[in-house]
């Protein structure tokens, strides 16, 4: 998993959900288990190995066979994994088709990953770009720190779209001039072109951000409520244009304290839950041509909302909007998916948009071997379903979310919508799903705030 950049290592999985969901772990150095996986390599593989129970040198041999053909590790030991590769190989279910990618190297089929076209249409396929995968607060608000300062004359631009803004902390402990009040101030006094959209839900602080950001000689923002009853803006972007060409920061990570300091809350915004803060999340920076695309939802944004005029009229016009898609940086295949609620309300999505879902579907469809999840939430229905028909033809699916009194003041019956979620889970996959807390619940960065998949360790999604 590391090799995708999601190191998983500094964090105890150990706190498993309620037991009742488990259906057990089978005695693997039983002689009825051993006999069990010998019957099953004969008519996997058409062998004539001695039903014996014995684990000998003949049985670990065709074990070696099994996992390789399977693109597992072939080391002859019988885990989850090899036990989970058996009964997907009795089940009928299609044997992987390649080999694990080698790390670094780009999957030679990886326009299946990928939905296109549809109403709406998915957003483009981008190769060419370089993407950089920041675990955390502390890591995210030192990139984003370093994109800023790249911003120092007036053709430069920085954009900010935002669920929550808290910009008079450090984002760089130790470093004064890091809020992001003070950077914004900063550039904005080099002339450089600054413009926020945050949003305006109901229990938000974002008034003052907005009401600092447009006393800037160069600032202009929005206080955002366009979105449907109860509803919010929920996108964490932030857009540089510098010294260093055009960087795109997308994901998880609000610009708020409790992502790098333990606040004592556990909610997105720190003000209710169970604790667990700072929050664990994942973001990106991106290069090359995916960041115009990222550029282009803050483009759509502001020239779509009716405020937008009196503050060009003042300030100035959108730079951006003169910005060409930048070549290619990197190695990195990229496309964005973009959700917006299905009420009339924008004219680039007069029905809504919800091109991140279908993204999230078809990723699940393409699982061949393994599914890695993190997510605040997990309640639809739909995703439970999605997850239920790939557990045939994947050896693992493993979750890991924050304990549910964490999210007791996001979400009513946390408990109850993720078990009916679970539930179906478990009982279509036995032992090869996995479900986990960071453990011990409610202490500090235990509040998993991602929407993560890793898949196949060949594709990952990073939402907000």
């Amino acid at each position: 998993m590391s090799q995708y950049g999601f190191p998983i290592e500094p964090f105890e999985f150990d706190y498993e959900l309620d037991e009742a969901w488990e259906t057990g772990s089978p005695d693997r150095s039983s002689r009825a288990y051993v006999k069990w996986v010998q019957e099953s390599l004969n008519q996997i593989l058409g062998l004539r190995l001695s039903t014996d129970g014995i684990m000998g040198a003949q049985t670990r041999s065709a074990i070696r066979s099994f996992q390789q053909k399977r693109g597992l590790k072939a080391d002859g030991i019988l885990g989850a994994q090899t036990e989970a590769a058996i009964k997907a190989a009795l089940s009928g279910a299609p044997a992987i088709p390649t080999k694990p990618t080698a790390p670094g190297s780009a999957d030679p089929n990886y326009e299946r990953w990928f939905e296109t076209g549809g109403t709406p249409k998915m957003q483009p396929v981008r190769s060419g770009n370089d993407v950089k995968y920041l675990i955390d607060g502390r890591a995210t608000f030192a990139d984003m720190v370093r994109a800023i300062r790249t911003a120092t004359s007036s053709e430069h631009y920085i954009y900010l779209l935002g669920w929550r803004l808290s910009d008079d902390f450090e984002l760089i402990t130790g470093d004064s001039k890091s809020s992001m009040w003070s950077l914004l101030a900063t550039a904005s006094s080099r002339k450089v072109q600054v413009r926020a959209m945050l949003s305006q839900h109901v229990g938000n602080a974002n008034r003052m951000p907005v009401v600092r950001i447009n006393a800037m000689t160069h600032g202009a923002a929005i206080h955002d409520d366009r979105f449907r009853r109860f509803g919010s803006h929920h996108q964490k972007i932030l857009i540089v244009k510098g010294s260093e060409g055009l960087i795109a920061f997308c994901g998880g990570i609000d610009i708020v304290a409790n992502r790098v300091v333990n606040t004592g809350g556990g909610s997105s915004g720190g003000s209710s839950g169970g604790g667990g803060s700072p929050l664990h999340d994942v973001h990106c920076r991106i290069t090359g041509p995916a960041a115009h695309d990222l550029l282009r939802i803050f483009l759509e944004r502001w020239q779509d909302h009716p405020d937008h005029g009196k503050l060009d009229g003042k300030k100035g016009a959108l730079l951006g909007l003169k910005e060409s898609v930048p070549g290619p940086t990197g190695k990195h295949i990229v496309q964005i998916g973009r959700t917006y609620g299905n009420g009339a309300g924008y004219r680039f999505a007069p029905k809504g948009e919800q091109t991140a879902k279908r993204m999230i579907l078809k990723a699940i469809r393409e699982a061949r071997q393994f599914i890695y999840i993190e997510d605040q939430y997990l309640v639809s229905m739909e995703l439970s379903r999605a997850l239920q028909a790939a557990l045939p033809r994947i050896q693992h699916l493993t979750i890991v979310m924050p304990d549910s009194p964490l999210v007791a003041g996001d979400m009513r019956q946390p408990f109850y919508r993720r078990q009916q979620f679970i539930a179906p889970l478990k009982k279509a996959g036995g032992s090869k799903v996995r479900v986990f807390y960071l453990s011990p619940p409610g202490k500090a960065h235990t509040y998993v705030h991602a929407k993560m998949y890793v898949i196949d360790d060949r594709f990952a999604i990073i939402g907000s």
